[in-house]
């Protein structure tokens, strides 16, 4: 078999996976104060690969206020190791309702990854959120939701899912 013959086999997959993208919807976990992670996280109930994110609730400002703000907070230089601000994202996100999208990611083991962007402590190597590390979030109201995506193949096609999640989604942190 050609490198072009299997190369025009990939493109026609990947025509597919976009359509069923089109079709994969979030479902909602949990939703709760910073403050109180600790009492309503469950990451077992998270056991499971897949796709997930994490919005905050913006219901007080408009957002260019709540960004700006957040933005001077985030961006403080005691938090160590953190994900960047998406000016891209920010520029292009659309908000449907008072549900800022924070960050998307994928994992193998999600309520373990979660776990680390709720409780990981500032000092951490680890590029995670550390949201419980950062008294500026203690009051915020976030949201996880998730995708399970139980497939043989993770490696190759959960990245790409992600990717065009993110271009949808635009959550306003993160690497890319």
């Amino acid at each position: 078999m050609s490198i072009n013959l299997i190369d025009k086999e990939i493109s026609e997959l990947i025509t597919l996976m976009k359509n069923e993208i089109l079709n994969l919807k979030f479902e909602t976990h949990f939703e709760f104060k910073i403050l109180d992670a600790q009492k309503n996280f469950i990451k077992e109930e998270l056991n499971f690969q897949g796709i997930y994110l994490i919005e905050i609730n913006n219901n007080l400002l408009p957002f260019e206020k709540w960004v700006k703000k957040f933005k001077i907070n985030w961006e403080n230089k005691t938090f160590h190791n953190r994900p960047r601000l998406r000016k891209k994202s920010i520029d292009n996100l659309k908000l449907k309702d008072s549900w800022v999208p924070l960050y998307i990611g994928k994992s193998k083991k999600i309520g373990s990854r979660v776990f680390e962007h709720l409780f990981l402590g500032n000092k951490k190597s680890t590029y995670a959120l550390k949201l419980s590390s950062k008294e500026f979030l203690k009051n915020e109201v976030i949201r996880i939701k998730t995708i399970n995506i139980d497939v043989k193949n993770y490696d190759q096609i959960v990245p790409y899912i992600e990717s065009e999640l993110r271009n949808e989604i635009n959550p306003i942190i993160g690497r890319q």
